[in-house]
């Protein structure tokens, strides 16, 4: 009986996760505008033209965008995030304590706050309406939370090991790439898919710094074109590219997790 009820627990809980993503796909297969309602949709007028008339206008711009800046932001993340655990973590240094509530106070400020600062350095580097710029921002918000985060990892780490490989001639570096980083595979994993969706998700800095639809990302694009829709009657191609950008998200979340597994894996 008890599973009986877990079970049921389970699979309700799996219907209202997956209920909006099926949702999503109906709508964006649908041949009439959404708002008469899924229950005026039949079998027989799903069609796939959506999809194709996503992929013949700005959307590949967009997408290509995002992808770009979210892969980029991710790697630097976990570059430095590992770097600073291990500096703090490892070495003493006068007010290294301190580092820890800079890193948690600066993500606590709400990030329209950072406009006009970010603009004003965007603006001084001539990196206003482009990539780059949307890569150092985005870069600058999430590092400190996920930072933070790998230096509270580091420290469940025992220093044993690392005194272990000191006493059979590891240097620094191999302690730290042979050692610790496999030791702290989850925490980065964990840092990874962090700050992958903050930058994927993220529609403030994008909205600022670019007026040029190329160097935009996928959330302020999407939200460009319901602006200029005030009639909804294109809804069924903003359904589908919605769809196409949750799968891809979803797909890119797997893929990282289970290629930095298998990196560590071989270490």
């Amino acid at each position: 009986m008890k599973r009986i009820f877990i079970l049921i627990i389970l699979i309700s809980l799996l219907f209202f996760s997956l209920f909006p993503y099926g949702v999503l796909f109906i709508a964006s297969c649908s041949s009439i505008p959404v708002d008469k309602g899924l229950h005026s949709i039949s079998i027989s007028e799903l069609t796939i033209i959506n999809f194709q008339h996503v992929f013949t206008n700005e959307f590949n711009i967009l997408l290509c965008n995002t992808l770009r800046v979210s892969l980029t932001t991710t790697f630097i993340i976990i570059i430095f995030s590992i770097l600073l655990s291990y500096s703090i973590t490892r070495f003493n240094f006068k007010y290294k304590v301190y580092i820890e509530y800079i890193l948690i106070s600066c993500y606590l400020i709400p990030p329209i706050l950072l406009i006009i600062p970010y603009s004003r350095l965007l603006l001084a580097f001539n990196l206003l309406n482009s990539l780059t710029g949307l890569v150092l921002t985005n870069t600058a918000f999430c590092f400190p939370v996920c930072a933070w985060f790998m230096i509270r990892y580091f420290e469940s780490i025992s220093t044993d090991l690392d005194k272990s490989g000191a006493l059979d001639g590891a240097s620094t570096f191999k302690i730290l790439w042979n050692i610790l980083i496999p030791q702290a595979k989850t925490g980065i994993i964990a840092i990874s898919v962090l700050s992958f969706i903050l930058s994927w998700n993220d529609i403030s800095f994008s909205f600022f710094f670019s007026d040029n639809i190329e160097f935009k990302t996928f959330a302020d694009g999407l939200e460009q074109f319901r602006i200029s829709d005030p009639t909804y009657t294109n809804m069924p191609s903003f359904a589908a590219s919605s769809f196409i950008v949750v799968t891809i998200a979803i797909l890119l979340f797997g893929l990282l997790e289970y290629s930095i597994d298998k990196k560590f894996n071989k270490i």
